[in-house]
Parts: C-alpha cells; structure tokens; sequence
C-alpha cells in the first residue's frame, strides 16, 4: 500500500491509506504485503500488465514482481512478468483504451444533457 498513489482511489469507499488504520485493513488484503510474508509455498505466477495504463500504475506489478522474486522459497515456484509496451489496461493499444475513455465521454454527457432536456 503506496500512500503516494492515492491519486484515483476512491477514498469515500475505500478510505485513505495514509490513516494509520485503513493501512492496517488494507494490508491484509494488499497483494504485495501477502507476498512479502514467508508462510506458505506460492504457485506459480504470469504477472502482465499494460505499461502506459491509465487505471493501474504498472509500478505496482513491477513492485509485486520484485516481492515475489525475493522471497527465500521462490526456488519453488515460477515467476514471470510481462510487460506489454505501448499498450494500456486490459493490454489494449492505447489508441482503443482513449477511443473507449471519449466514447464514455459522450455518452454521459448525452445523458445529461436529455435528462436535463437541454439542446445542442
């Protein structure tokens, strides 16, 4: 739980992990502090990620990589990472993830401007 990529969290519903008590729930939860803890083996992981996306900081796959490659009994499991350049979520081209973003754009404006009956 990096408190500096508080940016785009939803901190009504989430809460502020910068709060010493949300961190403490969150890092129960929190991948990487699951895989900094030596208790059981771990299967073995494929970690992809688009590197330019917009709605997950490929930091924290890069973060969660090095956490597993750490671990003492790593020799026992397999652990990949797939970068995907010039590609955004769900490893689309960035192009598709910005058609996606304006298209939803549109709509919502759409809406709101029916609902409030207002014209072009």
């Amino acid at each position: 739980l990096d408190p500096s990529f508080v940016a785009g969290w939803n901190l009504r519903d989430y809460g502020d992990s910068r709060v010493r008590g949300f961190y403490d729930f969150w890092s129960m939860y929190s991948p990487l502090e699951l895989a900094s803890k030596e208790k059981d083996p771990l299967p073995h992981f494929l970690l992809v990620n688009g590197f330019n996306d917009s709605r997950v900081n490929s930091a924290h796959t890069f973060k969660l990589y090095q956490a597993l490659r750490d671990r003492p009994s790593i020799q026992d499991s397999w652990v990949f990472l797939a970068s995907v350049n010039n590609s955004g979520h769900a490893c689309e081209s960035i192009l598709s993830e910005d058609y996606k973003g304006l298209w939803t754009t549109v709509v919502i404006w759409s809406t709101i401007f029916d609902f409030f009956r207002m014209k072009w």
